[in-house]
């Protein structure tokens, strides 16, 4: 007879987010042409960051959320300080309509890719 053992499945909001953000970081590196995709994968992978370290599933934060969820997750302030300016910044970027220079993406990629590796993505 043969049995089978069924593997439970746990479901973790956190890993969910930090799949997601690893995801979206890479999606970001791999189109740095189109600067809405490039900006948007930025922020993305940002925000799911910012959601695995709160261990909850999210879309979208402003900035002053953002920082308040670091904050009230362990966080040190500055670091939190941080990564709501960081979110700013990808904002204004986003929704001004004018794309990054190449100095500029290349600044935004590494400071995303160094926050999320702080928030422990």
């Amino acid at each position: 007879a043969l049995i089978q053992f069924r593997r439970r499945r746990v479901f973790d909001p956190a890993t969910t987010m930090r799949r997601r953000a690893q995801q979206a970081m890479k999606s970001a590196r791999m189109d740095t042409a189109g600067h809405q995709s490039f900006l948007t994968g930025l922020y993305r992978a940002l925000t799911a960051a910012i959601f695995a370290r709160a261990g909850r599933l999210g879309e979208a934060l402003t900035w002053h959320e953002a920082e308040a969820i670091l904050h009230d997750h362990g966080v040190v302030p500055e670091t939190a300080r941080e990564a709501a300016d960081l979110l700013r910044i990808l904002e204004s970027h986003k929704f001004s309509g004018v794309a990054p220079g190449q100095e500029e993406q290349g600044r935004l990629l590494t400071r995303t890719r160094d926050m999320l590796r702080r928030l422990g993505c």
